[in-house]
């Protein structure tokens, strides 16, 4: 058979995901495990699959790509997977078949080796592992796109930096959604909807929503819940009052609707001690259908959207112990009357869709680690 043009090799695949690869029918997407969201609907069978273990090193030199997309060096978890999918390549530069271009998109924006997943004596061979591989791969990769600054600057403090790789910077902002076609009618949102969307779980924020809520909502407003996750009871329970409601995992399609008629997307990313949020794909889709948004600190957007109008909470230091919790928004009464605030005075549709760029980051950075000379 004759190569294709990318093999994006991930640990876990999610609607997102789906949507961008079908825009390329050149590429396939082989993955480990379903996100939440994963919409199956979504996905074409013959070039999205699950390949784990030692298949996947035999699956990429069948497909013979002429880009591999890695995940980013310092995602723990996709490190062994990225490490196969280098020696693929490799295999495929030694027999003469095809000489692939290695690529990664970063966003972490936390050291995960700072505060050790795997502490104590027991935990030694998986963090020695985890540097080797590390290593393996910061070394093989040829090109990196940062989505934020913050993933740029990480990198660039860590050893070993990335010697080989050229790169580039191209924040993960988003074009305005095609489902909104050229405008953004004031008319299609609702007045008074906060919407909060994505893992219903600690990190994600939701009880502190669900604390500041029957304070913060004003006479009138309403929010939407939708998603799932280990607090899907919580989110039922909030979804008592009147002016709540709940769906759990629908369609791609109800959730553009929702992001359609919402003012403020609400995602209140929490500290941890080993995890910090990227992006957060609620924020970039909240943006992408004109709505304000409100957040903590934690995500590597925070600088632009504060800068931009929207609104942006500091976040409580992470407190010790090996669960890695934390103390969350600092100031619970604050995070209230921000969602009071952005209620009554959001940011205009058309300003924030004015201010995205016209090609999606995310796109914009694949088109140069994938094509770019």
């Amino acid at each position: 058979m004759s190569g294709i043009g990318l093999v994006q090799v991930y640990t876990q695949v999610r609607s997102a995901h789906l949507e961008r690869i079908n825009e390329h029918p050149d590429a396939h997407l082989l993955y480990s495990y379903r996100s939440y969201d994963f919409d199956g609907a979504l996905a074409d069978p013959t070039r999205v699959r699950k390949v784990t273990g030692p298949r996947l090193i035999g699956e990429i030199v069948r497909l013979r790509p002429r880009v591999i997309e890695v995940t980013e060096p310092l995602a723990l978890g996709g490190l062994s997977r990225a490490a196969a999918a280098t020696v693929a390549a490799g295999l495929l530069r030694l027999s003469g078949r095809s000489d692939p271009r290695v690529v990664s998109y970063a966003i972490e924006n936390l050291d995960p080796f700072r505060t050790p997943r795997y502490p104590g004596i027991g935990g030694l061979a998986r963090r020695v592992q985890h540097r080797l591989l590390n290593r393996w791969v910061s070394r093989r990769v040829t090109r990196v796109a940062f989505g934020t600054a913050a993933a740029a600057e990480l990198y660039q403090q860590r050893r070993p930096r990335l010697a080989r790789a050229a790169t580039v910077t191209i924040p993960a902002l988003p074009a305005v959604c095609d489902c909104l076609g050229t405008h953004v009618p004031a008319g299609r949102k609702v007045r008074g909807r906060a919407m909060f969307v994505g893992s219903f779980s600690e990190r994600k924020g939701l009880p502190q929503l669900a604390s500041a809520w029957p304070a913060a909502a004003p006479s009138g407003a309403t929010l939407e819940l939708i998603g799932s996750g280990p607090l899907l009871e919580s989110a039922r329970r909030l979804a008592t009052r009147a002016d709540v409601s709940l769906t759990v995992d629908p369609p791609r399609g109800e959730v553009h609707r929702a992001l359609r008629e919402a003012t403020v997307v609400v995602l209140l990313s929490q500290p941890r001690l080993r995890w910090r949020e990227q992006v957060g794909l609620p924020i970039v889709e909240a943006l992408a259908h004109g709505c304000t948004v409100l957040t903590t600190d934690q995500t590597g957007l925070a600088g632009w959207l504060a800068g931009n109008g929207h609104r942006v909470l500091p976040s409580a230091p992470v407190s010790g112990g090996s669960a890695g919790t934390a103390a969350g928004v600092a100031d619970p009464a604050a995070t209230a009357a921000a969602l009071r605030s952005a209620l009554a005075d959001p940011l205009p549709p058309a300003e924030v869709v004015a201010s995205l760029p016209a090609v999606d980051g995310r796109a914009a950075a694949a088109e140069w680690m994938w094509t770019a000379p």
